[in-house]
């Protein structure tokens, strides 16, 4: 009965530790737009910082405009949902769903997968934050399909 507990426990903990190191990357990655079809255009900057300080800080990479591996991204077209209304049934908070594609390339070999991202503005004034938050869980969905795409 311990045993199937310990087991038990591993398993359900596998899913929140890393049990390996990351991916080893050992040529800078250089991100690339590749396609932007958003109209909320502060977005790409936000993608491109949050991807970065990602695969720096979660994968040990080396991001560098210079870099021999390619981490191309396109954005897709976002998602507007509202989420709440006042009494009159005017939207007063909406959800920003971001998706996209990428496409690693590097000298060993080729990786394609998508990611997403959401955030949720209550009005203008929000809507900074939002497009950072979509962006911050874009970049995490994604590091995390790169991980499990490279094999680890």
């Amino acid at each position: 009965m311990t045993r199937l507990l310990l087991v038990l426990a591993l398993a359900l903990l596998s899913g929140c530790y890393r049990l390996s190191a990351p991916p080893a990357m050992s040529e800078a990655v250089k991100l690339e737009i590749s396609g932007n079809k958003t109209h909320l255009v502060r977005f790409q900057p936000y993608l491109q910082d949050e991807v970065a300080k990602a695969l720096e800080r979660q994968l040990g990479w080396r991001v560098s405009p210079t870099g021999t591996a390619t981490l191309g991204l396109s954005i897709r077209l976002e998602d507007l949902d509202n989420t709440a209304k006042d009494d009159r049934g005017v939207a007063i908070r909406w959800r920003i769903s971001m998706h996209g594609d990428f496409l690693l390339t590097h000298h060993g070999g080729n990786l394609l997968g998508t990611f997403a991202g959401v955030g949720s503005a209550a009005g203008l004034n929000d809507e900074d934050a939002a497009l950072r938050g979509a962006a911050k869980g874009a970049a995490s969905d994604l590091v995390a399909r790169l991980e499990a795409g490279l094999g680890h």
